[in-house]
């Protein structure tokens, strides 16, 4: 029967005891290995060393370790023992035993145990050095160049690509259960789009870049200005006047420079959204007016993306993550003409925005980690002032301008090949203009002399309006960049129109 045994302690290991508890009668051979501290390291004097852990977690870590390490070397005997607090030089950190019938498994099986563990278990050394400097590493990765890992030491599955230096930066995080090595790759591989660099993009940005998601995108065409400083803390008086998604990516890759930080001094529009917001998982809609909310939730619910909203007035906050149906519109409906609550104009403490960014980076962290979140379809209200909230349950419109129209288009074309679909270049149709019937499915007309008589349906009323279209003429489609194009002629081709073109563009 094999025996496993992890264990973490603050006491002196004291070896003799392990090593007789260990004694198995089948085994023919027992290795055993001790970590010792020593006196030099990197040609620095080590006065002593101070190791911590997250004690239950680190347990689990080993022992699963010592499990697979038992079934792949089929040993007998499997135990690693670790230290926590103060060490001096001399002392033992770390004891891995192994029994197996043969010695080549028993070496294998304790080499592999003991690399695994300084790399993944999350222990952490404080090394004093006698020159009065103090280095913190993950157990013995500042050794990791002296180490030979292989790629088949690793899990299973664990592709690993957090080189070192990343994996001590997010450590504090990665030690939770539900983040771990797994979580903070899914981070790494990311991209967040924040719209509005001000109060709430200033927390949403540095939250999401300290916590190392991959590359965020910043959208603002604003400038800094003085009188926003007390709650926009990463601008300074010296930055007034300047284009503020500039100035807040300088700032963050200061902060972070391994994640990639990028900015536009655009304001995001249905011309634009399409260039700025492809490739994002999420949006945080960091905004203060309602027609560039409006415009956010238009292009979350053309692309599919998740969409993060928060809104301020004065003491009061609302806060909602919206995917799908229900979406912005169906509570905030653009024909309401709702009045803008600007701070500039109603006023707000610094701490507001704070807490509510904070709030939006946590819901879009938990979001990119496990895929999901509590308040999908929810929104938080609440007051500062009197510390109370509530949780209500939104409702999607089925006439909502927004959501319902586009789930329409999706459902009826998502399984439609795109390479079915003709397309023609502007040369081809030359002087036989006459014989087709142009249709301009984007968000703008043409004024050209060539789409001038086209006819314009902006793709989300085609469910409404496809009727006025010519079924028994060719039909050519376009729009600003030929994917709302792609997507009505999915739609057009479900409802029975054949003679359909893409223009080339």
């Amino acid at each position: 029967m094999t025996h496993c045994t992890a264990a973490i302690t603050d006491a002196p290991i004291d070896l003799a005891s392990y090593i007789g508890v260990t004694k198995n009668n089948e085994a023919g051979a027992q290795v055993v290995f001790c970590g010792d501290v020593r006196r030099i390291n990197e040609g620095k004097e080590v006065l002593y060393l101070e190791y911590e852990c997250h004690a239950s977690l680190a347990k689990k870590s080993i022992q699963e370790i010592l499990q697979t390490a038992t079934l792949k070397w089929s040993l007998l005997e499997a135990v690693c023992i670790h230290r926590t607090g103060r060490l001096q030089i001399n002392e033992t950190a770390v004891v891995v035993i192994t029994s197996s019938q043969h010695r080549a498994e028993a070496y294998e099986a304790n080499r592999y145990i003991m690399r695994r563990v300084k790399h993944e278990a999350p222990i952490w050394k404080r090394e004093f050095f006698a020159d009065g400097s103090v280095e913190w590493s993950q157990g013995c990765l500042h050794d990791a160049s002296h180490d030979d890992l292989q790629a088949n030491d690793v899990k299973a599955g664990d592709s690993r690509p957090l080189k070192n230096d990343h994996q001590q930066r997010y450590l504090k995080q990665m030690i939770l259960p539900d983040v771990g090595l797994s979580g903070q790759q899914k981070l790494q591989t990311a991209t967040v789009a924040v719209i509005g660099c001000g109060a709430l993009g200033n927390g949403v940005a540095t939250s999401l870049v300290m916590a190392g998601v991959g590359k965020i995108l910043l959208i603002d065409d604003d400038t800094v200005e003085a009188l926003n400083l007390h709650r926009q803390f990463h601008f300074t008086p010296q930055d007034a006047g300047l284009p503020k998604a500039q100035v807040l990516q300088k700032k963050l890759a200061m902060q972070n420079p391994g994640v990639q930080i990028e900015s536009f001094v655009q304001r995001l529009s249905i011309q634009n959204f399409e260039n700025l917001l492809m490739g994002s998982m999420v949006i945080a809609d960091c905004t203060d007016n309602l027609a560039a909310r409006h415009a956010i939730a238009r292009a979350a619910a053309f692309f599919n993306i998740p969409h993060i909203f928060g809104g301020i007035y004065r003491h009061d906050y609302s806060m909602a993550f919206f995917h799908g149906s229900p979406c912005f519109d169906c509570v905030y409906p653009p024909a309401d003409n709702l009045e803008d609550f600007a701070c500039d104009r109603e006023g707000v403490l610094g701490t507001t925005p704070l807490f509510v960014s904070a709030w939006q980076a946590n819901e879009i962290l938990q979001f990119l980690i496990s895929g999901h979140t509590a308040h999908f379809g929810k929104m938080v209200v609440g007051s500062m002032k009197s510390g109370d909230h509530k949780i209500l349950r939104i409702q999607a419109r089925a006439d909502c301008s927004t959501c319902a129209r586009t789930d329409v288009i999706k459902a009826k074309s998502k399984n439609l090949d795109l390479q079915q679909f003709k397309q023609i270049s502007l040369a081809e149709i030359g002087t036989r203009a006459d014989d087709f019937t142009l249709l301009n499915v984007g968000d703008n007309l043409r004024n050209d002399n060539l789409f001038a008589d086209a006819l314009h349906i902006p793709y989300l009323q085609l469910p409404q309006r496809f009727r006025e279209i010519d079924a028994g003429s060719d039909i050519v489609l376009f729009c600003e960049y030929g994917i709302k194009s792609k997507s009505a002629i999915q739609f057009l081709t479900e409802q029975g129109y054949r003679a359909l073109w893409l223009l080339k563009h």
